[in-house]
């Protein structure tokens, strides 16, 4: 899997992947997708099944801290980590916009917080965070 925000990336690989695969090969084993030209979207924070919530959950955070381990630390990975359990228990469906809402946003933040029945999300957002 390939995430190019600019493109450059992806078309120097589909380049490469053309002259690697047979034409068959590549019909059958390249998949791409461009957000601009299609309807497709993807959210790695869509949850199908919501008692599995905490497996997507962790399974989002690895990813994350697997790219960025350089710039990774226990204070992002716990912020991170109660702001998308903040938005599973308070205002599903999760998105990545929703996330930067709930750090930016204080008010909105707290609106969710006093909605959540989850004691550990109140006490971390109003004990721990500030």
């Amino acid at each position: 899997m390939l995430i190019d925000p600019h493109g450059m990336l992806a078309r120097d690989v589909l380049t490469l992947l053309r002259r690697e695969y047979t034409e068959e090969e590549y019909n059958s084993k390249v998949i791409y997708i461009n957000p601009k030209v299609t309807d497709y979207k993807i959210n790695p924070l869509q949850i199908e099944d919501y008692s599995k919530r905490h497996i997507v959950l962790m399974s989002f955070i690895s990813a994350l801290k697997n790219l960025y381990e350089y710039a990774w630390g226990d204070r992002l990975e716990t912020i991170l980590r109660n702001a998308i359990h903040l938005l599973m228990e308070s205002d599903p469906p999760v998105t990545l916009s929703k996330v930067a809402k709930v750090l930016a946003d204080q008010r909105y933040r707290e609106m969710l917080v006093k909605s959540t029945v989850d004691k550990s999300i109140e006490y971390f957002w109003f004990s721990i965070y500030p």
